[in-house]
C-alpha cells in the first residue's frame, strides 16, 4: 500500500492524522500494518500541535495501537523536541509510553531519562530511571527598571 492515511478525532475531540510512505499487510493477520516513513500530527488540549516522525512502525487497527520503532522525533509547536528509540501510542486515548531512553530538548536545557510516559492527553509527562536534567541559567540583563 502506498501513502496510507489515518485521520480522526480523540475522545475529547482533538484532531489527529497519521500518514506513511508505505504500508505492508500480512494476509494471515489483516489487522496489523507494517509502516515506513511515518508522519503524524496531533492536536493537544491547549491547541498546540505535536508533529511525530519515525522511520518505521506497526499499527494494529483492531487495538488502535501504534508502535514506533526507529528514529522517532516529536516536535511541539511550543518549542520542545523529543528523540526516542521506541514508543507505543494509543492516539485516540492520548497515551504514549517509551520503555527505552529518551532525550528531550527544552528552550533552556535538556532532559534524559530511561522511560517516558505521556498521560491525560499530554497534560502530564512522567519520566523515570536515570533522569538527568541540564538547565542553562537565565541570562542576566543590565536593563535598569524605572519606577514611576
Amino acid at each position: 500500500m502506498e501513502a496510507p492515511k489515518l485521520a480522526g478525532f480523540t475522545r475529547d475531540n482533538r484532531a489527529y492524522n497519521l500518514t506513511a510512505d508505505a504500508a505492508a499487510q500480512d494476509f494471515t493477520n489483516p489487522t496489523v500494518l507494517e509502516l515506513s516513513g511515518i508522519r503524524a500530527k496531533i492536536e493537544m488540549p491547549n491547541k498546540t500541535v505535536v508533529n511525530i516522525t519515525a522511520v518505521a512502525g506497526v499499527y494494529d487497527t483492531k487495538s488502535e495501537l501504534l508502535t514506533l520503532t526507529q528514529y522517532i522525533t516529536l516536535i511541539s509547536s511550543e518549542g520542545y523536541e523529543a528523540r526516542l528509540t521506541e514508543a507505543k501510542a494509543e492516539i485516540r486515548k492520548g497515551y504514549i509510553v517509551s520503555e527505552k531512553p529518551v532525550e528531550i530538548f527544552l528552550s533552556n536545557g535538556k532532559l534524559n531519562a530511561n522511560r517516558m510516559e505521556v498521560l491525560d492527553n499530554g497534560e502530564l509527562l512522567k519520566f523515570e530511571g536515570g533522569i538527568v536534567l541540564d538547565l542553562k541559567p537565565a541570562e542576566k540583563t543590565d536593563k535598569k527598571v524605572s519606577r514611576r
